[in-house]
């Protein structure tokens, strides 16, 4: 899964929750199904966030025999579900900063993009216009061409709105790519 997917996977786990609350056992089968998913993707994503999801605990560390620990059970999956909200956000705002490289070999897969790409462009409106014509942007879906619009109109500018820039990059990877190397190529006078 790409970043935005993964963020959009993670905000639909986090929407079932309520539902989620209203059992008392870690044992329910919806709950299940719901961990089961959160646990293996996140173990797809790493060594690194599978650690961190099976850190989250869902059941009492002890329990009395002979006596009724349904209260015990309760208490500790429904604090489970706190801690794995808590898991879950924090996972979602760290995708939104860093992104996710699935083919990092590094210990962690979660890279800064700023770390990967250095824009460093000035660029005139002469030159906006050329690259608008070389890499002929009605080839594109509206959203797209609405993004490289924007990429090219940030690059214009004196003072450069960075973090703009970069989501933007960030996106287009995501969801334009062929576009965004067409501008890339095009600005490096490349095509």
């Amino acid at each position: 899964m790409n970043t935005e997917k993964l963020i959009d996977f993670f905000n639909a786990k986090l929407k079932q929750l309520p539902e989620l609350r209203k059992f008392n056992d870690y044992r329910e089968p919806t709950f299940t199904t719901w961990w089961n998913t959160v646990k293996s993707t996140c173990e797809r994503m790493g060594d690194s966030y599978k650690q961190k999801a099976d850190r989250v605990r869902f059941s009492p560390g002890m329990t009395i025999g002979g006596q009724d620990n349904s209260a015990r059970y309760a208490r500790a999956y429904h604090q489970g579900l706190d801690n794995s909200e808590a898991f879950i956000k924090s996972l979602i705002e760290e995708l939104e900063t860093w992104g996710y490289d699935p083919g990092s070999t590094n210990e962690s897969s979660v890279k800064p993009l700023q770390d990967k790409v250095i824009l460093n462009l000035t660029i005139s409106q002469q030159q906006v216009q050329q690259i608008t014509q070389t890499i002929n942007l009605s080839q594109y879906d509206h959203e797209v061409q609405e993004k490289v619009q924007e990429l090219l109109d940030e690059l214009k500018k004196e003072t450069k709105d960075k973090p703009r820039i970069v989501n933007i990059v960030k996106w287009l990877a995501d969801k334009g790519t062929d576009a965004l190397i067409a501008v890339l190529l095009a600005a490096a006078h490349l095509t």
